[in-house]
């Protein structure tokens, strides 16, 4: 199978620089600027499935002989579940007691506190596994507007394809950027919700969007707005995104600025905590 250019399968070796390229946009594309108490922890709770039980679906973007960049693809979502039950929970527990005790505070406690209400809100408020696999992209200040995005989500389509998946679903964190930025190169937004640890490190409203995609829809040029696929089941509850409103969804506008504000966006991710919704 021959992968889109500068992108190929994800091997121990490039552990490190998946950890690096993490920490390094875990606060929307820049490093958070305090150093966690648990970091490592909470790196092994976002990262280790994927790592240990999903690698050969793991893709990573490598250009002068160094990785810029990586995709984590998850075809097999029972397993993920699974082990993300026993993780987060065992995850929570020890964050519960340290905030209990007193041995997480100030930035710490909050960021901890935060991210226990964002799962709360996950679980009992997001579509649960629209699509039958999951994925994540994320890269480092160096590949931004490259196009290594657009390559990585082809990556995790050819893998999704080979898995017999027909789609997959991924979790982007965004200011205010349009859906049709998204439909441009062929993500789909579903579900909108408020990250409050974001919008706390950030100190401005940051979304948490749930978006689509069908496996061979293109990826990375405009394409029609499509209704949701039927394998997508959207909660009655679901709103519409704060960052569309109905005058914005529908004005025109380029091609490519929808191209430009999406490869910003997803440059700018970074490896959000899992969930068992």
């Amino acid at each position: 199978m021959e992968f889109p250019a500068g992108v190929r399968h994800y091997t121990s070796a490039d552990e490190p620089e998946v950890a690096r390229i993490f920490r390094e946009t875990l606060c929307l594309g820049r490093p958070l600027d305090f150093p966690l108490l648990g970091m490592d922890r909470y790196q092994r709770l976002c990262l280790n499935w994927f790592l240990r039980h999903g690698s050969d679906d793991v893709g990573v973007y490598e250009e002068d002989s160094r990785v810029h960049g990586y995709v984590l693809v998850c075809t097999d979502l029972a397993s993920y579940h699974r082990w993300a039950a026993r993780t987060a929970l065992a995850w929570t527990t020890q964050v519960v007691f340290g905030l209990a005790f007193g041995r997480l505070r100030d930035q710490d406690a909050r960021f901890h506190r935060l991210r226990l209400r964002d799962g709360w809100t996950t679980a009992r408020h997001a579509p649960s596994a629209p699509m039958p696999a999951l994925v994540h992209v994320n890269l480092d200040r160096s590949a931004r507007n490259t196009g290594a995005a657009q390559a990585l989500l082809r990556f995790a389509d050819q893998r999704c394809a080979a898995a017999g998946r027909e789609g997959w679903f991924a979790e982007i964190n965004t200011r205010n950027h349009r859906a049709s930025a998204l439909a441009a190169i062929g993500l789909h937004s579903i579900h909108s919700q408020p990250s409050h640890t974001l919008s706390w490190l950030l100190n401005e409203q940051v979304n948490r969007l749930t978006v689509v995609h069908t496996v061979g829809e293109p990826i990375g040029r405009a394409t029609s707005a499509p209704a949701v696929p039927e394998a997508v089941a959207v909660p009655e509850a679901v709103a519409v995104p704060e960052a569309v409103s109905e005058t914005e969804a529908g004005s025109p506008s380029s091609t490519a600025t929808e191209a430009s504000q999406t490869r910003e966006l997803l440059a700018h991710q970074g490896t959000d905590t899992i969930t068992t919704s």
